[in-house]
């Protein structure tokens, strides 16, 4: 492998077990620093270097190879970790000097890496357009790896923060509690930011301040089993939002140009929520509501006189499913309601008349 100096596209990289014969489908971390031309690097089944299972020569040697022989081309835009043993990040993906290390990456992936606490300096990386975090149950709080902390400690002038980042996903953090982004922050950070999803971080009390102030761009996002999140508030640009499976919510207000709402897998609830029917009347650009739900829920829709039924009958579109593909679609402009369940009571489809007041 070490040989392929002019390589510069290696996906799938398979890691050989420490101590062990390599493998014709697998090979060495070691033969890989010499390919310096390398643009695209994806390395699985790093859990083979895992240190527990090695002597204190061994850990050595194999946080040597991460830190030194590993580091990467300056020509790579896409770097994916999974599996990543170690308790820290790698030297040169938590270097201050990342941005010159790294300059054209464009797509990071760190997936799995179960026993990192602090995330790596990602903010001043010039070129980053995606970032993945998934699978970090040892990262209790999202703090100053996201921010120039040092110019905010000398007072110094602060560049942008993730100047081209679109897209940012993390997934699968059980133990985030916190991310701490004040709206007070001097500078630009993500001014770029469209979409953010939010998935399985059931500890996270409540998003950023400084996603109303900084991420004007963002216009998609997505929230699944975000359970101890309270309110979604003071996001102008959010055209799109997703709330999907557990979920706290209390508060959602102040999103004025929110166009979309879906509600997905929302089996176990057989009422509209209270923040929901409360907070429409602030949704003044909201078109089209899109729920998820019981079969159970579902049915109480088939009635103009149902309980629930004058708060969301202005909405323009009203699109309501369960998981046996019943649906009941509410178009406002023609004031019918399409549905392919069968009213108990009737045997028949249901149609809404026209409203005397309209």
């Amino acid at each position: 492998m070490g040989r392929l100096e002019h390589l510069n596209v290696l996906n799938g990289l398979v890691v050989n077990r420490v101590g062990g014969d390599t493998a014709n489908d697998s090979c060495s971390l070691e033969e890989v620093g010499s390919l310096h031309k390398l643009r695209d690097l994806s390395i699985y089944k790093l859990e083979r270097t895992d240190v527990r299972c090695c002597t204190e020569e061994e850990t050595e040697r194999i946080e040597k190879v991460f830190d030194t022989a590993l580091r990467p081309s300056s020509s790579v835009h896409t770097l994916r970790f999974q599996n990543f043993f170690g308790r820290r990040y790698t030297r040169w993906l938590a270097s201050t000097s990342i941005c010159t290390l790294l300059p054209n990456i464009r797509l990071l992936d760190l997936h799995n890496c179960d026993r990192c606490p602090l995330l790596p300096l990602l903010e001043k990386l010039p070129g980053l357009d995606f970032l993945l975090i998934a699978g970090a149950p040892a990262v209790a709080i999202i703090g100053l790896e996201f921010f120039d902390s040092d110019a905010q400690e000398s007072k110094r002038p602060s560049p942008v923060l993730f100047p081209k980042l679109t897209r940012l996903y993390l997934k699968r953090m059980p133990n985030l509690e916190r991310w701490g982004w004040v709206a007070e922050h001097e500078g630009v950070a993500m001014p770029r930011l469209n979409k953010l999803v939010l998935a399985d971080c059931p500890k996270l009390e409540s998003l950023p301040e400084g996603l109303s102030r900084h991420a004007t761009c963002l216009t998609t996002l997505h929230l699944e089993n975000v359970g101890a999140l309270k309110s979604i508030r003071g996001l102008p640009s959010v055209r799109n939002l997703r709330v999907c499976g557990e979920s706290g919510l209390e508060i959602v207000t102040d999103l004025p140009a929110l166009e979309v709402l879906q509600l997905d897998r929302w089996w176990h609830v057989l009422s509209l929520p209270e923040w929901l029917l409360g907070g429409l009347p602030c949704l003044t650009a909201l078109q089209k509501l899109d729920i998820e739900c019981s079969n159970q829920l579902l049915r109480r829709f088939l009635h103009k006189d149902a309980k629930d039924w004058s708060k969301i009958e202005r909405l323009p579109i009203v699109y309501i499913k369960d998981d046996r593909h019943n649906y009941v679609n509410y178009i406002k402009q023609s004031y019918t309601v399409e549905t392919n369940l069968v009213d108990d009571d009737e045997d028949e489809d249901v149609a809404v008349e026209d409203d005397d007041d309209d």
